[in-house]
């Protein structure tokens, strides 16, 4: 199994054993229209996440989970999105330093030294712009990309509304 297949069914196992409805502690109430704080009464966990619970959980008469074609759908999901970002990513660099050997003044080119990266404690030197090409993910829509000067981060969002968008 690759290491995309494996990022994606694990991801997805984690979101089979979470509460269909939950939908995150930033927000007052669950999709099934469940008040967290309630749930929370008196020191209990949330059943939502049952694998965070290192103490009695509360219960929840709303509590479900996914089904297994839900599942496997979402790994599919997750697998494409990974994929794509990577695709996405591999192009942008290029483009990146394509521009900065033709002399685009608008790149430039950054060493990074840190000793907390990798086995010889540095990072190779990477070309640091912004930018737009056409999308190498669904060959239809505009990329218009970022990538950081400070730490080489990309941002990058496809005009298709469907495809890749992501910050590092």
């Amino acid at each position: 199994m690759n290491e995309t297949k494996r990022i994606a069914k694990s991801v997805a196992q984690k979101r089979a054993e979470r509460c269909l409805h939950f939908n995150g502690v930033q927000h007052d109430k669950c999709e099934a229209g469940i008040c967290y704080k309630t749930l929370k009464a008196g020191g209990l966990m949330l059943p939502c996440l049952p694998w965070h619970n290192d103490k009695p959980a509360a219960t929840c008469d709303k509590y479900a989970t996914y089904t297994a074609e839900e599942v496997a759908e979402q790994e599919r999901e997750i697998e494409r999105s990974i994929t794509g970002t990577i695709t996405a990513r591999k192009a942008i660099v290029a483009e990146l330093e394509r521009r900065h050997a033709a002399g685009d003044k608008t790149v430039v080119s950054k060493s990074h030294h840190d000793d907390g990266f990798g086995e010889t404690g540095c990072r190779s030197a990477y070309v640091a712009g912004a930018g737009a090409i056409q999308c190498p993910v669904c060959k239809t829509g505009t990329l218009r990309y970022s990538r950081a000067a400070c730490n080489g981060h990309v941002h990058a969002a496809c005009s298709t509304t469907e495809c890749v968008r992501w910050m590092e």
